[in-house]
């Protein structure tokens, strides 16, 4: 035993300290030695453990990618292909062009390119094939299938100890199958921890994090999430563990699934509510990871269903958050009676896309205590008899646009299509954008003898427009 040597300390850990980085995959015990025997460990991790292939330059690409085009127009040939190039010839396998024009797409240069590598000895070869069909994986090229059946002979044959890792996860996951990314997919959503850790072993890192086959194994993955939602065959524990390996640094790991994610996500839920638990870890890595859909229109485009289901969720929050900033603020003795009224749309999901509009003072108060609301209300502009405590909710309910003030005993109503209906975006908004001129369509509150009627007449008229009944109000007709 040399000098010194503590049988706690792994060989990882000897060779990430001399290398001042971390090397994957070793766990043999050893302490400092001379420098024969540190390249005899470095050694061995290369042969067992993973390494990155050595990538050409674009330069050597390029190059390499011209001399073999020029050769094989020529010959059909790859006899005469100088040893430099040949060593690369792994790299511009799918290579320059159109997907027609690449190398793999000619059977010819596969079986040649095949034979010729079947031949050599070097695993790194070898390796350096399968990192690429992995990384460039061509789905739906009628190729592909000759080009992963040459994959499984290699690994069947070539018995190279610097293939160990290779065969094992070709083993384990099939990753060369035609089936390979989608029951990759299935097979990581069924995975008890389907993290990081999981798609390492399975080879997804040294340069493979964005391999276009996992990218197509993500198309899998985000379905069976999904039937899991449809099917409520999911808590939001693993709902948890399931999201954790599609968050990015910044956004989604895989931002090309934006859409994908967001139907996946929210679809199951256009016509149902979800557990109050499930839909807080939804919202919460959807608003992270992909924004509020009322300030981050663009990144909602395409994902139409999906929007509507977040806005319907961001509707009972900010509501809520709005009665909350109200109930400090109004004034107006029937408030509590109002929100009443709307709350009971609102818990039966009726109202589809709301926006806050704040005075001064109610603004302040926003700002100081209501997490829900920041960055997402409008500013209700001075003048025409507005206080700093009014409030408007502005409300959609199928056809029907809604401007319920928190002060006064008037609510506005408009039809979707009427020009003069307030936007739902605006930064800054005036009395009159928020009045409807026509009297007809501009409601009071006030009781009379002591009888709500206004209820009536409310729900009378939103069933009338939108067909959307108050739960706790029977309609008696549209009557003023």
């Amino acid at each position: 035993m040399m000098p010194g040597t503590d049988h706690n300390q792994s060989l990882q850990e000897y060779l990430a300290h001399r290398a001042k980085a971390p090397l994957p995959g070793l766990s043999t015990t050893i302490d400092d030695g001379p420098k024969q025997t540190e390249k005899a460990l470095v050694h061995i991790h290369n042969l067992l453990g993973d390494t990155k292939p050595k990538e050409p330059t674009p330069f050597d690409l390029e190059e390499t990618h011209r001399r073999v085009s020029e050769l094989w127009a020529r010959q059909r040939s790859l006899e005469e292909v100088n040893r430099m190039d040949r060593r690369r010839l792994p790299w511009v396998l799918f290579y320059g062009g159109e997907p027609n024009e690449w190398f793999s797409a000619d059977r010819g240069f596969r079986e040649s390119f095949g034979a010729w590598l079947k031949s050599q000895r070097s695993a790194s070869l070898v390796s350096a094939f399968l990192f690429v069909l992995l990384r460039d994986y061509p789905k739906d090229r009628p190729e592909l299938k000759g080009w992963l059946q040459l994959a499984r002979e290699l690994l069947e044959r070539h018995r190279s100890i610097r293939l160990r890792k290779w065969r094992e996860r070709e083993a384990e996951f099939q990753l060369f199958s035609e089936e390979g990314p989608e029951a990759f997919g299935e097979r990581w959503s069924a995975a008890e921890s389907p993290g990081a850790g999981f798609l390492e072993s399975a080879g997804f890192s040294q340069g493979l994090e964005s391999a276009r086959f996992l990218n197509i194994a993500v198309q899998r993955y985000l379905e069976c999430i999904q039937n899991a939602l449809s099917r409520e065959q999911i808590n939001s524990v693993r709902l948890m563990l399931l999201l954790k390996p599609l968050e990015g640094n910044e956004g989604l790991r895989f931002p090309e699934h934006r859409v994908r994610t967001l139907n996946a996500l929210l679809k199951p839920f256009h016509n149902s509510k979800p557990a109050d638990e499930l839909k807080s870890v939804i919202s919460d890595f959807v608003l992270r990871h992909i924004g509020d859909p009322r300030t981050r229109r663009n990144a909602w485009q395409g994902a139409d269903d999906a929007r509507d289901v977040m806005l319907r969720w961001l509707v009972s929050v900010t509501l809520e958050a709005f009665f909350e900033i109200v109930d400090q603020t109004a004034m107006d003795q029937h408030w509590h009676a109002r929100k009443a009224f709307w709350s009971a749309y609102l818990n039966n999901d009726a109202i589809q896309d709301a926006r806050v509009i704040l005075g001064s003072r109610a603004k302040k108060l926003a700002l100081y205590q209501s997490q829900e609301l920041r960055g997402t209300f409008g500013s209700l502009r001075g003048g025409g008899g507005v206080q700093g405590g009014h409030s408007v909710l502005l409300m959609r309910m199928n056809s029907l646009v809604i401007a319920e003030w928190s002060h006064s005993s008037s609510c506005s109503f408009w039809r979707i299509d009427d020009l003069h209906a307030p936007a739902f975006r605006l930064g800054e908004y005036s009395v009159d954008e928020l009045k409807q001129a026509d009297r007809s369509l501009r409601f009071r509150h006030a009781p009379k003898d002591g009888l709500r009627r206004w209820e009536r007449k409310f729900a009378g008229f939103v069933e009338q427009e939108t067909g959307i009944q108050n739960p706790n109000w029977r309609s008696y007709g549209y009557r003023y």
